[in-house]
């Protein structure tokens, strides 16, 4: 199935048990999005170095879900969903 113009933005502040959770729901949809944004407001950890998160990364790219991990602000997610709005508008222009 093709992927929909749906922006994914998931926000977390050192919940990264919970995120997980969260972006496997993503990566299982029956219509995935064409990209997922995770604000990490938090200790800003390099997700891509955790053999979980760097397998479900893998299946995202397999999936062909574009995906980042930006480093916010530590403003909030009111912040960081403004922000997924101005990204969004970009990648689908």
């Amino acid at each position: 199935m093709n992927n929909i113009d749906v922006t994914v933005e998931i926000s977390t502040r050192n919940r990264y048990d919970f995120l997980i959770l969260a972006l496997q729901s993503v990566a299982f949809q029956t219509a995935p999005p064409k990209e997922v944004l995770i604000f990490d407001d938090g200790d800003h950890k390099d997700l891509r170095k955790s053999v979980t998160y760097s397998s479900l990364f893998k299946l995202f790219d397999q999936k062909h879900i574009a995906w980042q991990v930006i480093f916010g602000e530590k403003k909030g997610q009111v912040l960081n969903h403004q922000k997924a709005i101005s990204i969004a508008k970009t990648n689908f222009i």
